[in-house]
């Protein structure tokens, strides 16, 4: 063996040296972010022009008030009850003027409290003043007087059916309640019955010596006049009646009332 086993031997009993891994660097620590900018604020919409004030139109002048209306004169001959617009109301509707409607209110008196003093006509209160009997014509007369049907005739109701029979009232207003005498049922028709029974009412209350027999053949003459087909005499048809036979409506005008009218 010479020296090269020595070294040799040498160099296999020694102790092999580790070998140091590097040192592993670290890895860089994260940045931290920074903050995103804030979003830009949207840009301000330009402002629109102001508009320009119209100018304040002026004021219309307040128109004058009229000046108050005088309180009407009282009348000193009727009740409150009959005074201002109840009394131009009557007047505008009747052929009465003011003073004509006074003195009618002291007719009215008297009738109204010739049996009770209640400043209301009843029928027997109707029938003395008009000297009537007690029949279908007096019925009928005080019917249609008593226009709201509760059984007594007030002051406005007086006036109004009065006014019928001035001289001032129209043929058409006489006409109008003349015929209403004779529809009793108010159907706007007079049938043969309704004529007939006026028609006797009529003979008893003026002591006509009529039979019954010749009544019914006036009855019958009437309506063959009248031309009606259905047997009815309508408004129409008694018109023309009216203006054949004006003695009709002669009944129809209280000859007294003119001294109340002057």
């Amino acid at each position: 063996m010479g020296c090269g086993q020595s070294s040799g031997k040498a160099a296999d009993t020694a102790p092999a040296k580790e070998v140091e891994a590097p040192p592993q660097e670290k890895p860089p620590e994260p940045k931290p972010k920074e903050p995103e900018p804030a979003p830009a604020p949207p840009p301000e919409k330009p402002k629109e022009p102001e508009k320009p004030k119209e100018p304040e139109k002026p004021k219309a002048p307040e128109p004058e008030k009229p000046p108050a209306k005088a309180p009407p004169v009282k009348s000193q001959a009727l009740p409150d009850r009959v005074q201002t617009d109840e009394l131009s109301n009557i007047c505008q509707t009747t052929h009465f003027d003011r003073s004509q409607v006074e003195k009618l209110y002291e007719i009215f008196k008297v009738i109204s409290s010739s049996g009770s003093d209640d400043g209301l006509i009843d029928k027997e209160e109707f029938q003395q003043a008009l000297g009537l009997k007690k029949n279908l014509f007096l019925d009928r007369m005080f019917q249609i007087f008593d226009d709201n049907g509760d059984a007594n005739i007030n002051f406005h109701e007086f006036i109004v059916g009065l006014s019928i029979f001035s001289n001032r009232a129209s043929v058409e207003e006489k006409t109008r309640f003349s015929f209403k005498m004779y529809d009793f049922d108010g159907d706007g028709y007079i049938s043969k019955d309704e004529l007939r029974r006026m028609l006797q009412a009529t003979i008893d209350e003026n002591k006509l010596n009529i039979t019954i027999e010749q009544g019914d053949a006036l009855v019958e003459a009437t309506f063959a006049e009248a031309a009606v087909e259905n047997g009815l005499i309508n408004f129409e048809d008694y018109k023309k009646l009216v203006s054949k036979h004006p003695s009709m409506l002669s009944n129809m005008t209280i000859q007294s009332l003119n001294s109340v009218m002057t």
